[in-house]
C-alpha cells in the first residue's frame, strides 16, 4: 500500500507510525524497530540507521512542522511543508539539517490522524517525502493523500488489521506463528507439520484465531489481517 502511494504521489519516502491507546504517552514515540512504525524508500543502510538514529532521540520533537501541526487539534490533518512553516525556517532547522537532508528529501506533507477506536490506535503519523531537487509537492497532492487517510482512518481495525487491534492483547506466540502459517498460504495439514503438532492442535489454534479477531471464516480471518505485521 505504502508503495502504491509513493508511486501515486512520485514521491521516494513513507514514513508511518502508530501510537498504540494502552500504553501510549505524548511525550513520547514508538521506537523504529516498534510492529507500528513502518518507513520504505530509502537508499542504503547509512539512511536506515540515520532513521533509527532520528527515532531513538525523539528527534520529531524538533521538527517545526510537527510543532506546527499539535497547535492545529483535528480528527484528520494533511498539510504540505510550505503550508506549516515558512522556508527560511524549515532550511535553518537542526532537524532538516541533520536529518531530513541526509536521507535526501526535502519537501513533505504531513499527516495525522485519530484512527477507528477498534484499531487499537491512539493516534496516526504519516509523511511523504519527495527527493531533494524536484518540484514542491502540490495542493493536488495533498488533497490525494487527505484521500487515502480518510479511507485508512475508517477501515483500520475494521477491514484493515491493525498491529495493536487484538482485543488489547497481543497474541501468544503458538497463536502468531499460525496465523503467519495461514497468511504464507499453509494448510492445516502444513502448519501442523511445519509446527510439530495435530492437525486437530492446529485447528483448534485457528478457531481462537477467529475469537480474537471476531471473524466467522478462514477467508475473513486472512482479509482482516493481510497486513499483520510478520516477525
Amino acid at each position: 500500500m505504502h508503495d502504491g502511494l509513493a508511486e501515486l504521489l512520485s514521491s521516494r519516502v513513507i514514513v508511518c507510525g502508530m501510537l498504540p491507546r494502552d500504553d501510549a504517552e505524548p511525550w513520547k514515540f514508538a521506537t523504529p524497530d516498534a510492529k507500528g512504525v513502518f518507513a520504505i524508500g530509502w537508499r542504503d543502510a547509512d539512511d536506515k540507521a540515520t532513521f533509527e538514529e532520528y527515532w531513538d532521540r525523539q528527534m520529531v520533537w524538533t521538527d517545526p512542522t510537527f510543532q506546527a501541526m499539535q497547535s492545529l487539534p483535528q480528527s484528520l490533518l494533511c498539510r504540505r511543508r510550505c503550508e506549516l512553516v515558512s522556508d527560511a525556517v524549515w532550511f535553518r532547522s537542526p532537524h532538516f539539517n541533520d536529518f531530513i537532508r541526509r536521507w535526501g528529501v526535502d519537501d513533505c506533507i504531513f499527516s495525522q490522524m485519530t484512527p477507528n477506536p477498534k484499531s487499537g490506535v491512539a493516534r496516526m503519523f504519516l509523511t511523504v517525502g519527495r527527493d531533494i531537487g524536484r518540484r514542491r509537492l502540490s495542493v493536488r497532492e495533498r488533497r490525494v493523500l487527505t484521500l487515502f487517510c480518510r479511507e485508512i482512518r475508517g477501515m483500520l481495525g475494521e477491514t484493515l488489521m491493525s498491529p495493536y487491534a487484538v482485543k488489547g492483547r497481543p497474541l501468544p506466540p503458538r497463536l502468531r506463528q499460525v496465523l503467519e502459517l495461514l497468511l504464507t498460504g499453509d494448510s492445516e495439514k502444513q502448519i501442523a507439520q511445519k509446527l510439530f503438532i495435530s492437525p486437530h492442535t492446529v485447528h483448534s489454534h485457528i478457531k481462537r484465531l477467529h475469537e480474537r479477531f471476531d471473524v466467522s471464516s478462514r477467508g475473513e480471518l486472512l482479509a482482516r489481517c493481510r497486513n499483520w505485521p510478520r516477525m
